[in-house]
């Protein structure tokens, strides 16, 4: 696990099977995943070598938009190759970051431009230089938890533990901010029309 000091606390990047006192553990991060198939269901597979059967609908893969995650994301260890895409036959800004090899894990994402004011420059900024990602190649996603409510769908972002992506290299990882003050399920209001 490495970690930086920056002025909201210690910065932790977790390998695959992470523990954190600050977090809630494994079964946090299962509840954070709301796309993962549950036992029972049917899982998606592959259906040829140049598309993805996913819950979403086929997902053509394309080499020039996958990631690696060296070591997983927390809760999946074993899963290092994703592709990260607009979800299938949905305008929305929100993304599918698609594992490549369990069809059956997927995550809902939304990217975090910098005048949304949810993440604090200068700790987006030691993460960038904890992973040596240069300022403009760096993209931060944030895990979108969905939940019914009675005006429609609610979404929550993890702000806790982002998704920090260098876009040239097409490497990637999920980074435990040690500050507090950023919750695991921010609600994301709209904005007004």
């Amino acid at each position: 696990m490495h970690s930086v000091e920056c002025e909201s606390g210690v910065l932790e990047e977790p390998c695959g099977n992470h523990t954190n006192a600050n977090d809630r553990g494994a079964e946090a991060c299962y509840q954070t995943f709301p796309v993962q198939i549950s036992p029972g269901e049917a899982s998606p597979s592959q259906a040829s070598a140049d598309e993805l059967q996913t819950r979403f609908g086929p997902l053509p893969l394309d080499p020039d938009r996958q990631i690696r995650f060296r070591g997983g994301l927390p809760g999946f260890p074993q899963i290092e190759r994703f592709q990260l895409d607009p979800l299938p036959g949905i305008e929305t800004e929100l993304l599918l970051l698609q594992a490549i090899d369990t069809a059956s894990v997927g995550f809902i994402t939304l990217p975090l431009p910098e005048d949304l004011d949810v993440l604090r420059p200068d700790d987006v900024a030691a993460v960038g230089r904890m992973l040596d990602i240069e300022p403009g190649e760096l993209m931060v996603l944030a895990i979108v938890t969905l939940a019914e409510s009675k005006g429609g769908v609610d979404k929550y972002l993890n702000l806790r533990a982002p998704l920090f992506i260098d876009t040239r290299r097409k490497v990637g990882a999920q980074v435990v901010l040690a500050n507090p003050s950023y919750p695991m399920r921010h609600r994301l209001v709209p904005a007004a029309a």
